[in-house]
């Protein structure tokens, strides 16, 4: 028996499984976040045996309160300008990007840029299109434009030095179906990195662009709260200076996301 097992993305552990891996520790650390996606689940559970770890231990509350565990509040790699949208939507304004973080931008031209006019933060890119769910051509269309005006522009690094050109590997494409992801990745090339929110866990990149596909707000993924900070944190795990929003819905403003 080990003395301490630590368990990262608790969020996606069953109780059931823990339950499996407590006798074999004197110590179980459980760590991780669960207002990121819900754990893949194939079958039906008893009782609360299906539930996420973090969700059995925190219920409704978004954090971890002082009594119960230790939150840690710092982000080391995502913007400021980020953060404070994923931290007000799901982290009950606890979490806080480290000073360093606010360095990395992607450098506007001199003539400030069409689509894209900030040089780190969430830009919201309204696209009107009627009866899509899974697929928007619409998207598709927008986003390659946003690309031919994002690249070649100037990459800043924690110290605020430019390095080099922004480059089409320096951007994550995320859509909610894998239809949009197919669409996304013809249009694109063969070398653009295109997927789901659950693909690119862990991955990190200056620019996401995210591909909402929908055409009204009430389809199943694009309506999850979960969903849009996931795509974020997760393709920014972290940070890239700047995350560009390509939404369908009927929203006109970043504070109504």
């Amino acid at each position: 028996m080990s003395q301490s097992r630590f368990e990262a993305e608790a969020g996606q552990v069953s109780i059931a499984n823990l339950v499996g891996m407590a006798p074999c520790t004197k110590n179980l650390v459980v760590i991780g976040d669960q207002m990121q996606l819900d754990q893949p689940i194939q079958g039906a559970h008893p009782g609360d045996s299906g539930t996420s770890v973090m969700d059995y231990l925190l219920g409704d509350r978004q954090t971890i309160p002082p009594d119960r565990g230790i939150f840690l509040d710092r982000s080391y790699r995502m913007h400021p300008d980020i953060c404070r949208l994923i931290s007000e939507a799901v982290h009950e304004g606890r979490l806080h990007s480290a000073p360093r973080a606010a360095n990395p931008v992607v450098k506007l031209p001199p003539d400030g840029g069409g689509f894209t006019t900030k040089e780190a933060g969430i830009v919201f890119v309204p696209v009107l299109h009627k009866g899509n769910t899974r697929g928007s051509p619409e998207e598709v269309e927008t986003i390659s434009e946003i690309v031919g005006e994002l690249l070649a522009r100037e990459l800043t690094d924690e110290q605020g030095d430019v390095t080099r050109a922004l480059a089409l590997e320096d951007i994550l494409f995320v859509a909610p179906y894998n239809v949009q992801v197919r669409q996304l990745q013809r249009a694109l090339g063969a070398s653009a990195r295109v997927g789901s929110v659950d693909k690119f866990q862990g991955q990190e990149a200056a620019v996401v662009i995210v591909s909402m596909c929908a055409s009204t707000a009430d389809a199943s993924l694009t309506s999850s709260p979960k969903l849009v900070p996931a795509a974020v944190r997760e393709s920014f795990r972290a940070a890239g200076p700047e995350r560009i929003f390509q939404m369908s819905q009927k929203r006109h403003s970043v504070d109504q996301i």
